[in-house]
């Protein structure tokens, strides 16, 4: 089955299951208008990277648009071709961008968490939540302002570094932050998949050719 049936039949079986990486770029902007676009599972080209979870080998996704397919796919990336709708929340260093989801698709995808913080506002009448993405270099304070700013009281709850970032007491794990729709009851429900990353380095500090990335757990958070 294709990667991204797989995805839309079980999506939280998928995510305990394969890795998403976010490659998503353009111009940061506002999408408040309920715009999903199209989106694609490319797999990871193996000189870039490959994914684990206690020893065990998991599958590795990146999640892009139509457009970057190509040129993942000449690194060595496989495409299965096909295309599925999900709402992008924007991301860049030090600003705050917001998006709308709704009915029109039942996934929502941010850029990679490192130190972000997300906002995810009260569900409306016709079922619509806001979603913010606020960076100001992993200081949540300064971020849960922004989020305060642009959503006030609006908010049934936030991603904040404390909920994913800190192992051992150490700040080195990511978050691949994901949203699901339910379409029979059209509630949107939004998951951290929380997974460590070594960069390329081995534990002697040089450089290696791929990354590796473990899987910690899939975290709800609404």
């Amino acid at each position: 089955m294709a990667a991204v049936d797989q995805l839309t039949a079980n999506p939280l079986e998928f995510l305990k299951k394969n890795i998403l990486i976010p490659g998503i770029y353009g111009p940061p902007r506002d999408s408040l208008k309920d715009e999903p676009i199209d989106m694609r599972l490319v797999s990871m080209p193996p000189a870039d990277g490959y994914a684990k979870q206690l020893g065990e080998p998991l599958g590795i996704y990146i999640v892009t648009v139509p457009g970057l397919v190509d040129s993942i796919v000449t690194r060595g990336g496989v495409d299965d071709g096909k295309s599925f709708k999900a709402y992008f929340c924007s991301y860049e260093p030090g600003a705050v961008f917001g998006t709308t989801v709704g009915a029109k698709a039942d996934f929502m995808f941010t850029a990679q968490m490192d130190g972000c913080s997300l906002g995810v506002g009260h569900k409306t009448s016709s079922g619509t939540r806001l979603v913010y993405h606020a960076n100001k270099g992993g200081n949540a304070g300064r971020q849960q302002d922004d989020l305060n700013e642009k959503m006030g009281a609006n908010q049934a709850a936030v991603l904040s570094p404390k909920d994913y970032r800190v192992e051992a007491n150490e700040g080195h794990l990511a978050s691949t932050t994901m949203g699901i729709r339910t379409a029979s009851t059209n509630d949107w429900n939004f998951y951290a998949q929380i997974y460590a990353d070594d960069k390329g380095m081995t534990n002697f500090g040089t450089r290696k050719q791929q990354r590796t990335y473990f899987l910690r757990q899939v975290k709800k958070f609404l």
